[in-house]
């Protein structure tokens, strides 16, 4: 059985042309130097055999004894011998996934770049001179901003200081301050980026911020001339202040929306994409506090992000982004936009499970704010893979139990209560525990009362109002006016 084979869950995950690729690389004497190239491709073509009876990533069931048989027919098992070719086999591998990577496209500036550090480390200075200047003209022909490319630009321009250095020529000092401002819009870029992941991640999560991120966060130094003459850094600065600030307003997204549209032919297409989802992120954290502007305007950038062509990555839509956007045109009462947005996802779901239990929770979803409660029953799984949306999906079926007055509701809210005092500060962010919480309390305290006590119906929706993280927020208030 495979135990402890480290090639295993590598080799695995190469596609089916990687796989011929890297057999035509162990072959080559210039690649593998080691001493054992019939003994590694044997081991190989029995990996590839084992790749065939279509075993996922990292499960290939992989026998020693029998890989020996095929490496070393005739000969009596020695677990030593083969495990020194599969050792082999694995720095190959290694080896062929980085040099198979760098030889992509996206790394022709960076090898013409390393191409530029030989010939002037070989004083090749003919030669040097014509490479760099046609590389200066490709990177000039480069219309589309990207943080890779911000870095290759600057990499470029410390090669070009480090040659005239290196041969004591003296040029004005427009270059040096061109090679300072590179390095700046690189750093700053980058060190935006980072600032902006690690807010949405302490957003979402019960991450605390530290001191000394804090003050970094905090802090008021940044280039604002620098950050509006690029594209990237604007938008991207923008971001962060959107997510620095608690008290965003809709006109800070809206202005971000436009200048995203605005700088969408200058700035990389995955770049705006993301920029695009830290700003429905942005609007998610304001319906905490302003639900009904925040939703409206969540759904708007939502629908105009799915018809531009934003929320698919190879063809394929994440489920977070499924659940979260069919939500919200449901929260805004788009029934007819949000059935044809789920339908048209049920195969294009990344990473759903077999049992396609995203597209099916989408569904009861649909179906409990329709008001068919045993079609989505019927529907909602009984677990998830993350613990936010197994929180959804237990929150419509309590939503749905409540609605048909099963005798099963006491017994639900209590399972749900006790699953969420179990959940680890680090599973869930406080805000999303206060708001499932403040959901069962309420919810349990409508379930409660007394139909048609005025006096209590209007303290429930006093204690409604006054919770500023709490699900279901509509719903609740409409059970209360129902009592």
């Amino acid at each position: 059985m495979a135990t402890n084979v480290k090639i295993l869950d590598l080799f695995s995950s190469l596609k089916k042309e990687e796989v011929i690729d890297f057999h035509r690389f162990i072959q080559s004497p210039f690649f593998n130097k080691g001493l054992q190239h019939a003994e590694m491709e044997a081991l190989l073509l029995y990996l590839i055999d084992l790749k065939k009876g279509g075993d996922k990533p990292g499960e290939l069931e992989f026998d020693r004894e029998k890989a020996f048989a095929k490496v070393f027919p005739d000969q009596n098992f020695v677990e030593k011998k083969i495990e020194k070719v599969l050792s082999a086999l694995h720095g190959a591998l290694k080896n062929f996934v980085s040099y198979n990577a760098y030889c992509q496209p996206a790394y022709h500036i960076d090898r013409q770049i390393r191409q530029l550090e030989f010939l002037r480390e070989r004083g090749l200075h003919n030669r040097y001179k014509n490479l760099s200047a046609t590389l200066e003209e490709e990177i000039l022909r480069v219309e589309i901003e990207s943080l890779p490319f911000l870095k290759k630009t600057h990499e470029f321009k410390y090669e070009k200081y480090l040659y005239d250095f290196q041969y004591n020529i003296k040029n004005s000092s427009a270059p040096f301050f061109e090679l300072i401002e590179s390095l700046e819009v690189s750093y700053w870029a980058n060190k935006l980026e980072i600032l902006n992941q690690y807010l949405t991640i302490s957003y979402f999560s019960s991450i605390e911020l530290p001191d000394d991120v804090r003050s970094v966060i905090e802090s008021s130094d940044f280039p604002i001339k620098l950050i509006e003459k690029h594209p990237l850094l604007h938008i991207t600065y923008g971001i962060f202040m959107l997510l620095r600030n608690h008290d965003t307003s809709v006109s800070d997204v809206e202005y971000l929306q436009n200048l995203s549209r605005t700088y969408e032919n200058v700035v990389e297409r995955d770049k705006i994409k993301q920029i695009l989802t830290y700003l429905r992120n942005v609007c998610v954290i304001g319906t905490l506090k302003k639900p009904n502007e925040f939703f409206s305007l969540l759904f708007q950038l939502s629908k105009e992000h799915y018809e531009r062509g934003y929320l698919y990555h190879d063809g394929k839509i994440t489920s977070s982004a499924l659940i979260s956007i069919s939500q919200t045109a449901l929260i805004n009462r788009e029934f007819d936009w949000c059935k044809h947005f789920i339908d048209e996802q049920k195969d294009k779901i990344l990473n759903d499970t077999p049992e396609q239990d995203y597209y099916h929770l989408a569904l009861a979803n649909y179906y409990t704010f329709k008001g068919d409660f045993d079609q989505a029953l019927s529907l909602v799984p009984a677990t998830m893979p993350t613990p936010d949306i197994h929180l959804l999906a237990k929150r419509i079926e309590i939503k749905c139990y409540y609605e048909i007055k099963s005798p099963l509701l006491d017994a639900k809210i209590d399972a749900f209560r006790m699953f969420l005092s179990r959940m680890s500060k680090n599973t869930i962010s406080d805000q999303l525990h206060q708001s499932n919480s403040n959901f069962l309390n309420i919810l349990n305290q409508i379930h409660m009362s007394i139909p048609g006590d005025k006096k209590r119906n209007q303290k429930l929706l006093e204690r409604i109002e006054e919770k500023s993280y709490l699900f279901e927020r509509e719903w609740l208030i409409k059970k209360v006016h129902e009592r």
